[in-house]
This record gives structure tokens, C-alpha cells and sequence, in this order.
């Protein structure tokens, strides 16, 4: 069964895990976080995840009232969804009673300083880890986890799945090496789509992530699986009501904000061209007025000395009567 809306979009993904308030499933967002756990090196079973009672679901009537409003730009849309659908979080629940906070975002397009954001949230994430976020042999773990629809990092080297941690440089003997800052915190970006993700260890021995990552990259369910046809119920639902629908068929494309982006960028490079057009219009400006200057000083002195106007005008090549104007002002 291949489903025609695209959970990969941001929107659609929350919706995914988060339900809505007429559909709520908690067992699809827990099978998820099982499933990609092995990334961070942990093996944890259904009841580990705590889902925050805080937790909100998609309300359709509100995200629609943002996404038909025509004055707002993609990006501007994008940033009013993330205040009310914030990234997804859960907790971890580990064997020594610590709790790890888990951070899953999907990232279909390509923002400006993607790794720059990774490095962000992951600080933000160690900030909200319980007690003292400097010492995380009392608390649990910092978690990120970010799916790439496809490769979007240069410095990634085309690999499929890669860590980013946030390192500080010490001296060791008479060179610099990077060392984690911390131990306990860790981001994980996973290009979905990448062909070579089957190579991956943890994707090997994982048939539930296989099937999570089949979904995704390609939009079939598996409908003896338990988890995928409650996927498919929750599919149809929102296929069934128009609003929902109409949410799903109503977010900004990746064309939107290419389109948007290259409005931004051609007036800032008008407003460059104009600044650079006018730095030369007023160098110009400038020396034309100077050379005026000059000549003004070079008649003065001729008529000072008592040379025929006439002859003044024809030197400096000023009209006649500004010659004529300046032998009056002596």
C-alpha cells in the first residue's frame, strides 16, 4: 500500500508521530523512537519512552489559518508552525532511573547554516536535561535526531548517517587535538534516502527500522505490521477530511522557497547594485565637481591679472558669462 501524502514534509511528519486531536496513537511515535534508538547506541524497549504529558497535538483549524495566509512568506510560515507545533520530544527512561531527552526533527529542505542549527538545538537540548547540564554522570543523555529526506551537508561526504557533537580543542603535547565537550550528548542526522544507508550496521540487524525507513523514503506501509497499519488508518482519516487534506495539499513546497529565496536574494543584490551605482555616480559626481572647482580657481586667477574674459572662457572652458559673473564678484 503506497499512501500519496508526503510525511516527510515537516508538518505531515509531526502529524505522523504527534497525532491530532481526533487521532492519537502514542505507539506509533514509541515504535519510532525504539527503531532509531540504535543510533545513539541504545537498546531500549516499548515501555522506556515517556511521552511529556505536555506533549501537543496538530490542531488542523489553527496550522490552516497560517498556511492561507497569503501575506506571509514560506520561511515566515515555517517559523510560526515551529511556535505552535514545536520539534518533537520524548524521554528515555534508562535502567539507573535517568531519563535522556529525546529531539526528532525531519529536514526536507535546505536551510542557510543547517549544521550551525544542529549545534544549536543540541546546546539547547543539554540546557534541558535535568539538574547540572556540566555534569551528565548525575543526569541523562542529550539526544538530536535529524532525518534528511536527502543530502543537504557538504561536510558530510556523501555518508549516509553521521554524528555531529560539540567538541573544544585541548593541547596535546605540542599540537591541538578536539575532544567531545561533552560525553553524554550527541546528534544524529540520517540521509533516509541514501542507498547506501543499507550498509549501515544498525540497519542491518533492524527490520523495524527498515520498514520505518521504507515508509518514509518511499511512502509504502506494510499493512500486516501493527504499527504501519495504524499509520494507514491515521492516512486515512486525513485523507477523508477535507481540512486535513486540504492542511496536507496547502504546505509550502521546497519550489516555494527556492521561489521566495531568490526574491530575497535579487532585492538584496538590487539594493547592492544600487548602493555600488551609487558609490560611483557619487565618486563621478565628485570629481566633476572638483575639476569645476579648479577651473573656477584657475579663471579667477587669470582675471586677476588682467586677461580678456574671452580668452579666460576659452582656457578653462567655462561658459562666458560664469567668466563674465566671476570678474564681477573681484
Amino acid at each position: 500500500m503506497k499512501v500519496t501524502i508526503d510525511f516527510t514534509e515537516d508538518l505531515m511528519f509531526k502529524v505522523l508521530l504527534l497525532g491530532t486531536s481526533e487521532y492519537q496513537n502514542k505507539k506509533i511515535l514509541i515504535d519510532f523512537v525504539v527503531s532509531f534508538a540504535g543510533f545513539f547506541g541504545l537498546k531500549i524497549k516499548e515501555e522506556d519512552v515517556i511521552i511529556p504529558k505536555t506533549l501537543p497535538y496538530v490542531d488542523c483549524k489553527k496550522v490552516l489559518k497560517i498556511l492561507k495566509n497569503k501575506k506571509l512568506t514560506p520561511r515566515e510560515v515555517e517559523e510560526q508552525l515551529q511556535k505552535m507545533i514545536p520539534d518533537i520530544t520524548v524521554h528515555i527512561k534508562r535502567a539507573d532511573g535517568k531519563l535522556d531527552e529525546f529531539t526528532i526533527e525531519m529536514q526536507k529542505r535546505t536551510p542557510k547554516f543547517l549544521l550551525d542549527r544542529m549545534c544549536r538545538q543540541l546546546a539547547t537540548t543539554i540546557t534541558h536535561t535535568k539538574n547540572d547540564p556540566k555534569d551528565f554522570s548525575k543526569t541523562g543523555y542529550a539526544l538530536n535526531l535529524w532525518l534528511l529526506p536527502k543530502q543537504q551537508i557538504q561536510q558530510y561526504l556523501n555518508e549516509p548517517v553521521v554524528e555531529t557533537l560539540i567538541c573544544t580543542r585541548v593541547k596535546k603535547g605540542s599540537r591541538y587535538v578536539y575532544k567531545p565537550a561533552y560525553d553524554y550528548a550527541k546528534s544524529v542526522s540520517i540521509a533516509i534516502n541514501d542507498k547506501k544507508l543499507i550498509e549501515n550496521r544498525h540497519y542491518k540487524k533492524n527490520d523495524r527500522l527498515k520498514l520505518w525507513i521504507n515508509f518514509l523514503s518511499t511512502g509504502e506501509l506494510n499493512l500486516e505490521d501493527e504499527i504501519q497499519k495504524s499509520i494507514y488508518e491515521l492516512y486515512v482519516i486525513l485523507k477523508k477530511d477535507k481540512e486535513w487534506y486540504e492542511m496536507a495539499k496547502a504546505q509550502p513546497t521546497n519550489a516555494d522557497y527556492l521561489v521566495a529565496e531568490g526574491i530575497e536574494q535579487g532585492i538584496e543584490k538590487g539594493i547592492e547594485k544600487g548602493i555600488e551605482i551609487g558609490i560611483v555616480k557619487g565618486r563621478e559626481e565628485g570629481r566633476e565637481e572638483g575639476r569645476n572647482e579648479e577651473k573656477i580657481q584657475n579663471a579667477k586667477n587669470a582675471l586677476a591679472n588682467n586677461v580678456d574674459v574671452e580668452l579666460v572662457a576659452t582656457i578653462t572652458g567655462l561658459p562666458l558669462y560664469i567668466v563674465e559673473e566671476l570678474k564681477k564678484s573681484l
